[in-house]
């Protein structure tokens, strides 16, 4: 068994072919690519396989540190199914980026070798547990999967991951094909989130639409189509205000993202994070200050900024903070 403290740098064995896992949404998977991309650093001879939902697979397919991709949405959901299918690649180390005790459960029956993750939800299992020091639990998200390989690791370091967000000329015929495509660059919009306590009133985004729009700017708003449709956002009708919202698959929105928009403004969500990564201008708006110290933006901090807003007797009040 390994040393209980000993990190993922300091493995001396083969590694030839590795797991990587995280399953979760949109902003937490994107915020791993940083540490995989180091972990290809580390072992730069091994194959990586990465077990993510299929949006995110489609989001993120060719890029560069990652050679093998498995569907998690068509894996067995119960401990020895998953660890069957695992145990068939043969993998000398698997890291559990999302904490699970099925995961962790699946990792100890196939067998593999080398276990590395969060030392909670039965993470007994693994022989590389993490060290949950204040330094980490003071970290960036991107930098809590970096301390997992190695926590002594120097994060302010971490340079941007390559994305394979390349296929320009797609754009084109896309913003063509809805008549938009004259009016780029665009300051992009995307005012939706999954999680009712994260939304912000439309009379805030109306503020923002009309200042982007009296700049001379093109507002493009961006969103999934249900969220679009049961919102006031669909009876906007004035000039230099299109929407793409339910028109994009998540591969083209970070494509749009990274090619076609000179500013992105948007909740604490998906998109933000592809911005981010992307070294696009950026402001993105928190609810909860003590959230942004772990999902604010990390890389190109000095083109974002974080804007808390606040609802005071019926009115609202919009602040910004300084990154961590």
């Amino acid at each position: 068994m390994l040393n209980h403290y000993m990190p993922v740098q300091s493995i001396k064995s083969d590694i030839r072919r590795i797991l990587c896992i995280r399953t979760d949404r949109i902003g937490e998977f994107l915020l791993t690519i940083p540490a995989i991309e180091h972990l290809k650093q580390i072992f730069p001879l091994a194959r990586i396989t990465l077990l993510a939902q299929t949006s995110n697979i489609t989001l993120m397919h060719s890029t560069p540190c990652i050679d093998n991709w498995m569907d998690y949405e068509r894996m067995p959901k119960t401990p020895w199914g998953l660890a069957a299918a695992l145990k068939k690649e043969h993998f000398d180390l698997a890291v559990a980026f999302h904490p699970h005790k099925l995961f962790h459960q699946a990792l100890f029956l196939a067998g593999i070798p080398h276990r590395a993750g969060y030392p909670h939800k039965w993470g007994f299992l693994l022989n590389i547990p993490g060290q949950e020091t204040e330094l980490f639990r003071r970290a960036h998200e991107v930098e809590r999967n970096l301390l997992l390989l190695n926590p002594k690791l120097a994060t302010d370091k971490i340079p941007s991951p390559r994305l394979p967000w390349n296929e320009r000329s797609n754009l084109y015929h896309i913003l063509e094909e809805h008549g938009v495509r004259s009016l780029a660059p665009f300051v992009i919009i995307h005012p939706f989130t999954s999680n009712p306590q994260k939304e912000v009133p439309f009379r805030f985004w109306e503020k923002v639409i009309d200042r982007v729009t009296s700049n001379g700017h093109t507002a493009l708003l961006i969103g999934q189509e249900n969220e679009y449709q049961k919102s006031l956002f669909r009876n906007i009708k004035k000039p230099g205000v299109v929407s793409l919202a339910g028109r994009l698959e998540l591969r083209a929105t970070a494509n749009l993202i990274r090619h076609f928009c000179s500013y992105y403004i948007g909740l604490d969500s998906g998109p933000f994070h592809m911005a981010s990564l992307a070294g696009v201008p950026l402001s993105v708006i928190f609810r909860f200050p003590d959230t942004v110290r772990r999902w604010g933006p990390f890389f190109n901090r000095n083109s974002a900024q974080v804007l808390i807003y606040e609802n005071k007797n019926e009115d609202f009040l919009v602040r910004k903070i300084s990154l961590p």
